[in-house]
C-alpha cells in the first residue's frame, strides 16, 4: 500500500473526526432548542431519521459513489443548521439528522473504493480493517473533546451553529480530497501468506474477488449475531461505568478506546506496508473474547463505577470495542462487489441497532441484564472463531483467486 494511499485513507478519518466533534451539539445541545420543550424532536426521532438518511444515502452511493453523497449528505445537514438558526428550529432538528444519516455510511465506503482500486488482495482487509479502526478512534477523541467544545469554546446558539457549519465543511473537503484521482496507476507488491498459495502474476490483474453471495452472508451473519445484542451491553456499561474528567462531556473510557485504536492503526498498516498478511477475523474474536470477560464481571459489578470489578468491566470494554464494531464493518464492506460497499455497511448498521434498541428499551424498563447468558454467548463465538479464524476467513471472505491472477 503506498503512502498516497495512507494519506487518502487518513483524510477519510480526518473527516469523521470533524462530523464526530459536532455530534454534541447537533443531538444533545439546544442549537434546536430543549429537547422536551417542542421546538424539536425527540432524540429517538433524530436516531430513526438518521437510520433513514443512511439507507437513503446508501442506495444513491451505489449509483454516484460514496464520496460524493458523503458530500450531499453534510450540505443537508449544514441546511438543516442554517434553518434552525434562522428559527425553523423543529424543521431544522429534521433535516440535519438526516443529513448525518446520509453521510455516516459514507466514509466506510469510501475508504472501501480506496483500498479495492489498488487491488491488494488478501491485504485489503488489513488496510480496510485499519481504516475503520483509526475512524472509530477519531470518532472517540472528536466526542471526548466535543464537550470542551461545546461548552468552552462555543457556548451560545448563533457560534454553535457556525461551528457546525464549518466543520461539516472541512469534513466535505475531507472528503473530496480523499477521492480524488490517484497519481499512481502502479500497484503495491502482494506476498505469499499461509492460507494461500501465490499464483503467478498477469500483466493487468482483475479486481479483488467476491465470494458468491450465499456464502458471504453466512459470514456477515456470524459476525452481526453477537454484535446485535452486544452493542447494547457495550452502551450500557459505558453509561454505568463512567470515568469523567473534569470539564468534558464524555467518558474517559473514550481516551482508553482512542489510544487502543491509534495503536492497532499503526500495526495494521504496518503489515500492509510490509506485505505481512493474516487474517483480522482473529483480533476480532480475541476482542469478543475480552468484551464477553467484562459481562462476566459485570454480574458481581456495583453501580456506579465504585468498585473494582465495576473499573474492569469499563476497561475490558473499552479495550475491546474498538475491534468489534470496525472489524466486523470492514468485512461487510468487502463482502460486495464495491458499488455496493455502503449499502453494506447501511444494512449493518440498521440491523445492530434495531436490535440493539428494543432490548436497552426491554432491560431498562424490566431492570433484567442476562450478562452471565450474554459472556456466555460471547466468549464462545469468540473462541469458535479465534480458534478457525485462518479457515473461517478464507472460506467466508476471501476465496482462492483464479491461476494466473495476482492474489
Amino acid at each position: 500500500m503506498s503512502r498516497e494511499t495512507v494519506q487518502r485513507l487518513g483524510l477519510v478519518v480526518l473527516a469523521i473526526a470533524f462530523v464526530g466533534l459536532t455530534e454534541m451539539i447537533v443531538f444533545n445541545d439546544d442549537l434546536f432548542g430543549a429537547r422536551y420543550a417542542g421546538e424539536r424532536i425527540s432524540y429517538m426521532a433524530a436516531m430513526w431519521l438518521g437510520l433513514l438518511g443512511a439507507i437513503a444515502g446508501a442506495l444513491v452511493a451505489a449509483r454516484l459513489g460514496a464520496a460524493r453523497v458523503a458530500m450531499v449528505g453534510l450540505g443537508i445537514a449544514a441546511i438543516g443548521v442554517v434553518l434552525a438558526l434562522v428559527g425553523s428550529k423543529t424543521l431544522g432538528s429534521m433535516i440535519t439528522p438526516f443529513g448525518v444519516g446520509v453521510f455516516r455510511p459514507c466514509p466506510l465506503g469510501a475508504a472501501a473504493a480506496i483500498v479495492s482500486g489498488q487491488r491488494l488482495g488478501r491485504l485489503r482487509f488489513l488496510a480496510l480493517g485499519a481504516a475503520s479502526i483509526a475512524g472509530s478512534a477519531a470518532t472517540d477523541v472528536s466526542w471526548f473533546l466535543g464537550g470542551y467544545v461545546d461548552e468552552r469554546l462555543v457556548p451560545h446558539g448563533t457560534s454553535k451553529g457556525a461551528f457546525v457549519i464549518v466543520m461539516f465543511a472541512l469534513a466535505a473537503l475531507s472528503i473530496a480530497w480523499a477521492a480524488r484521482e490517484s497519481r499512481s496507476a502502479r500497484t503495491d507488491a502482494v506476498v505469499d501468506a499461509p492460507y494461500r498459495m501465490a499464483s503467478p502474476v498477469s500483466d493487468e490483474p482483475p479486481p479483488d474477488s467476491v465470494p458468491p453471495v450465499a456464502r458471504t452472508l453466512r459470514g456477515v451473519a456470524l459476525l452481526l449475531f453477537p454484535m446485535m445484542v452486544l452493542v447494547n451491553f457495550s452502551y450500557r456499561i459505558e453509561v454505568s461505568f463512567q470515568l469523567r474528567l473534569p470539564g468534558f462531556g464524555a467518558s474517559s473510557l473514550s481516551i482508553v478506546r482512542f489510544l487502543v485504536g491509534a495503536g492497532a492503526t499503526v500495526y495494521f498498516v504496518r503489515a500492509v506496508r510490509r506485505a505481512v498478511s493474516w487474517s483480522p477475523l482473529r483480533a476480532w474474536a480475541y476482542a469478543l473474547v475480552i468484551f464477553g470477560t467484562g459481562l462476566f464481571v459485570a454480574k458481581w459489578a456495583t453501580y456506579p463505577s465504585d468498585g473494582v470489578a465495576a473499573t474492569t468491566t469499563g476497561l475490558l470494554a473499552a479495550l475491546s470495542t474498538p475491534f468489534l464494531w470496525s472489524i466486523a464493518s470492514a468485512y461487510a464492506a468487502l463482502a460486495v462487489p464495491p458499488r455496493w460497499a455502503t449499502a453494506a455497511i447501511a444494512v449493518w448498521m440498521t440491523s445492530v441497532s434495531l436490535v440493539a434498541w428494543p432490548l436497552n428499551v426491554f432491560f431498562s424498563s424490566t431492570g433484567v441484564a442476562p450478562l452471565f447468558l450474554n459472556s456466555i454467548v460471547a466468549l464462545g463465538v469468540g473462541l469458535y472463531v479465534a480458534r478457525r479464524a485462518g479457515d473461517l476467513h478464507r472460506s467466508l471472505f476471501d476465496p482462492p483467486s483464479p491461476v494466473g491472477t495476482r492474489t
